[in-house]
């Protein structure tokens, strides 16, 4: 039976300081308690708050190496100038709320999975920058729909969908669909749970997933099985766990970002793990860092040896790979409302900020997003316009 898919998932709810958020979406973590070290002051940006252009319609953004992409009214658009030009690169007759995923990794080589008008499921590729785009279907046994959808290809031909599955908000529930023909056929196979993947080979991968996203799993067969990735929380207060994020090669070892958290409440965490023996091992890279006084969730980003964790009142950032840590009070997007953060080549930060309105009774709610880049380690930023043009 082919599976009946949304439009689109969920993926911009406002990632909220303090705020409850939605399963799915990273975990809430913190660490000892209140009591202990206080957050260092912020170091303040100077100048006047940066104005913020219209980006009526964007509905999503992010990066693929070193090409950003946004999803707007309009279509897919890319950039290769860190932001300040954008292009429509999607056919017109792709609706941009069909857009599930996208991998420009290997631009000018594209892949983006949607949802047919049907509520199948196609990946499209593009060898030309967005020229010319093939569609191919994708066979997928899911009665009951697919939460959201995580595109990779490895090289020319091998191409992963991790399908999130409906669940309830304690489970959590993946499925895999592999091809090694350049999507022609697709294998299906179960996945320890619903979440997001990275492989840096056909065989190697990761898996980022669970009720809060905070598991980690750990493929070398293609995904035919996965392996619990596990890390002892290092602080050890009572009922402490450690929230891991996908992976990523910096300076020829594996850096981890984690979120530290108390299950009972107390201050979120951001800390890093490292590890020289291809995820064998994991070694804590340095102290972990306060990020809120709350128990609550926050987005974090990493790329090369900078990483990027969204904190109360402002930023933490650490460019020695998670071994030290600075935290700034940047001037340009609020933190409580920034739904993701990433990064653009080794350390351009891209970051989406997303406000809720809504009148009376809740009717008649909308969704501004903004889009923002800092090129100095989140102490300045300036909000871009991703008009095509």
């Amino acid at each position: 039976m082919k599976s009946r898919l949304p439009l689109r998932f969920a993926l911009l709810a406002a990632m909220v300081i303090g705020c409850a958020r939605p399963a799915g979406i990273s975990p809430t973590a913190s660490s000892p308690s209140p009591q202990d070290s206080q957050p260092a002051p912020l170091a303040s940006a100077q100048g006047a708050e940066p104005s913020t252009p219209a980006n009526d319609g964007l509905l999503d953004a992010g990066t693929s190496g070193d090409v950003a992409w946004a999803i707007a009214d309009v279509g897919l658009e890319v950039s290769t100038d860190l932001g300040d030009t954008w292009t429509v690169i999607s056919p017109a007759t792709l609706d941009p709320k069909q857009i599930l995923s996208v991998d420009l990794a290997a631009w000018p080589t594209g892949y983006v999975a949607a949802a047919g008008v049907d509520g199948t499921l196609m990946v499209m590729k593009t060898l030309d920058s967005g020229t010319t785009w093939t569609t191919q279907p994708v066979e997928a046994t899911s009665p009951d729909g697919v939460g959201r959808v995580s595109l990779q290809v490895v090289g020319d031909k091998v191409e992963y969908l991790a399908l999130t599955l409906p669940s309830s908000s304690a489970s959590s529930v993946g499925s895999l669909l592999s091809s090694e023909d350049g999507g022609a056929t697709w294998t299906q196979r179960d996945l320890p749970a619903g979440g997001e993947i990275s492989f840096s080979t056909p065989l190697d991968g990761w898996l980022q997933g669970g009720p809060l996203d905070s598991q980690l799993f750990h493929t070398t067969d293609a995904g035919l099985s996965w392996e619990p990735v596990v890390v002892a929380a290092p602080q050890s207060p009572i009922d402490e766990s450690v929230g891991l994020q996908l992976p990523i090669v910096a300076e020829g070892q594996l850096v981890m970002p984690a979120r530290l958290f108390n299950n009972g409440g107390g201050p979120l965490m951001v800390e890093a793990f490292t590890s020289r023996d291809e995820g064998k091992n994991w070694k804590l890279q340095g102290p972990a860092e306060r990020l809120a006084d709350e128990g609550v969730s926050a987005p974090v980003a990493a790329a090369s040896d900078l990483l990027v964790a969204v904190a109360s009142g402002g930023f933490v950032v650490s460019t020695d790979a998670g071994a030290s840590y600075k935290r700034v009070d940047a001037r340009g997007p609020d933190p409580a409302k920034i739904a993701s953060i990433s990064i653009l080549g080794d350390r351009t930060i891209l970051a989406l900020e997303s406000t809720n309105g809504c009148t009376t009774f809740k009717a008649d709610c909308s969704i501004s997003n903004v889009l923002w880049r800092s090129e100095d380690g989140a102490v300045t930023w300036a909000a871009l316009d991703v008009s095509p043009g």
